[in-house]
């Protein structure tokens, strides 16, 4: 509907107009898979006829890109890339806090949360594991079948059979709650005490809050690389390395680039779980001031808030000026 208005104003006001693909319409299977035929019909319809009147059709992920030029050759070329980005201005600014600022105090609020739910289970830890410093992983989302549990599930337990010390002080902490089905099956493999539940984080407390894990967890079924998680964006900047389990060959590739992280697909548990224990060992944690050199920190920098919105800019004025 948002579309149908959009090109009815541009037509009676002669002003072209730009389309923000970010979430892909009917080539998307998810969002096509539970339509009925006419439905699909009308959206297939409607897509076209955007596609052919916009000025300029905006993507965030390369794989929707593609997938769109390739669908819509005839109109390739107004088709443009640009990502979701992080706002390093407002990374500074928190990094600056004091004490005395609400956000701090906000912000201790959030980790006292994870130091509670690490001394309630400490009587389940060996008295020698116990003298160890926890090793937390966080991802920043819900389990859902866009971001399924499964893989880390798997890899918990190579590394409660490789690695049992370890095991004892790996937590991962995740955002709300867990289906009864998943609670019973961590039970039952003795792993609910190792999968934290933590409340929604407020989205200007995010960037101080990660700092205080050792591993930020990216998940994504395969069948959703048509998009780039948000939380990929928050976790780019941070300090803590990025564990990306998934299939997107661009979130693969701006890891390597900017070498914040690994990605694995979701049955490479092994390999997953030796990455942790790996990561554990040496506890040698990126830091965007003094370990990374100019020329990665450039590359994480391309994808700053300052950086897309020039680039959106300087589309809108390629818009206007033709």
């Amino acid at each position: 509907s948002g579309l149908s208005v959009i090109r009815t104003l541009s037509k009676r006001l002669g002003v072209p107009f730009v389309v923000d693909f970010r979430d892909p319409f009917t080539l998307c299977p998810i969002r096509s898979a539970k339509k009925s035929n006419w439905v699909k019909k009308v959206e297939k319809r409607l897509e076209s006829k955007v596609i052919q009147e916009a000025a300029a059709i905006v993507f965030t992920a390369d794989e929707t890109l593609k997938l769109y030029q390739d669908s819509y050759a005839l109109y390739a070329d107004k088709m443009h890339l640009i990502h979701n980005s992080f706002d390093y201005d407002f990374l500074n600014s928190s990094a600056e806090l004091d004490q005395n600022n609400e956000l701090f105090r906000e912000t201790n609020r959030f980790s006292a949360i994870i130091d509670a739910s690490e001394n309630r289970d400490q009587t389940s830890i060996s008295e020698e594991s116990s003298k160890s410093e926890p090793f937390k992983l966080l991802f920043l989302g819900k389990f859902r079948s866009s971001s399924p549990i499964e893989p880390l599930i798997k890899s918990f337990l190579v590394i409660k059979k490789n690695h049992s010390k370890f095991f004892s002080n790996i937590r991962l902490y995740y955002i709300g709650s867990l289906e009864d089905q998943v609670l019973k099956e961590l039970e039952n493999l003795g792993l609910n005490k190792h999968f934290l539940s933590l409340p929604p984080i407020p989205y200007d407390k995010v960037p101080d809050f990660i700092e205080n894990f050792d591993g930020l967890i990216s998940l994504l079924n395969p069948v959703r690389n048509m998009v780039i998680p948000s939380k990929f964006w928050d976790y780019l900047p941070a300090t803590p390395p990025i564990i990306s389990i998934g299939t997107n060959l661009e979130m693969k590739e701006i890891l390597t680039n900017t070498q914040r992280g690994y990605q694995f697909e979701s049955f490479q548990t092994d390999a997953i779980a030796q990455k942790l224990y790996e990561l554990q060992v040496q506890r040698q944690l990126f830091t965007l001031k003094s370990r990374t050199s100019k020329e990665h920190l450039n590359r994480i920098l391309r994808f700053s808030a300052e950086h897309k919105t020039r680039e959106l800019s300087d589309l809108f004025l390629s818009v206007i000026k033709n």
